[in-house]
């Protein structure tokens, strides 16, 4: 395959601590998984000599980024990306080849088959008065109950997008239990994917979540924020309360 996802949100989270060099190597490792489709040999030697990278550079990228499993190196994403193209082209080769022998065994149409037996020059139509707008109706998409055993692809790139303060995996499973929970027609929808990114954007993170406290403390780090005053009141009491207890052993 010559194409795939590239998160440079997920990307740069993960290489902050390589420098120039590593990261390069990290992607030149990934750019042979891709093409190559399928995992990497366990032979350090080679995939330097072929990525023109030294030795120890490829040993630390492939036990910090992938695992060895059965005589290759592994790498999770590359692996979910390939088993999804090589669905999608299995799809489209199939639906081709089902196309194909549709037209082969249609060799005439059923007016043309009709015609060709009239004595006259009269030629018969399907459609005995001209078909109006009012003739077509529009097809409705049909209300479906959730069924997904596991979040696609394009759910998780846009809470990551969207929605970089939250877990994924997490909000997909709040997502699917609540409804698959929903009884009757409150539990249909006619667009699951529409009613996904209206989820996370109006998830909201709780005050007093891990995440939301670690976000608080990265602005206060970073001076984009003042603390609050009762947390400032709460240190300060705190401080005479251990000053007046004094030490514990």
């Amino acid at each position: 395959m010559h194409y795939y996802h590239h998160h440079i949100g997920d990307f740069i989270k993960a290489t902050a601590r390589l420098t120039d060099a590593q990261s390069m190597a990290y992607l030149r490792l990934i750019w042979m998984y891709y093409d190559r489709e399928r995992p990497l040999p366990d032979d350090i030697e080679a995939l330097a000599f072929q990525l023109g990278i030294d030795e120890k550079t490829v040993q630390l990228i492939l036990v910090s980024y992938f695992r060895l499993e059965d005589g290759c190196w592994h790498h999770t994403r590359c692996d979910a990306e390939i088993k999804e193209y090589k669905q999608l082209i299995h799809k489209r080769s199939k639906a081709g080849k089902a196309s194909a022998e549709h037209r082969a065994n249609t060799s005439s149409t059923p007016v043309e088959q009709v015609s060709d037996t009239q004595p006259t020059d009269v030629q018969l139509t399907n459609n005995q008065e001209p078909v109006t707008s009012n003739h077509i109706k529009e097809k409705q998409p049909r209300s479906t109950r959730f069924d997904l055993q596991e979040m696609p692809d394009e759910w998780f790139d846009f809470c990551k997008q969207v929605r970089p303060d939250l877990k994924p995996v997490e909000v997909f499973a709040t997502f699917r239990d609540y409804w698959i929970a929903q009884p009757g027609s409150k539990g249909l929808k006619a667009d699951w994917t529409a009613t996904w990114r209206n989820w996370v954007r109006s998830t909201r993170v709780p005050r007093d979540s891990q995440t939301a406290k670690q976000d608080r403390k990265m602005d206060l780090l970073m001076g984009r924020r003042q603390p609050d005053v009762v947390t400032v009141i709460d240190a300060d009491y705190q401080e005479r309360l251990n000053a007046l207890s004094g030490p514990s052993f």
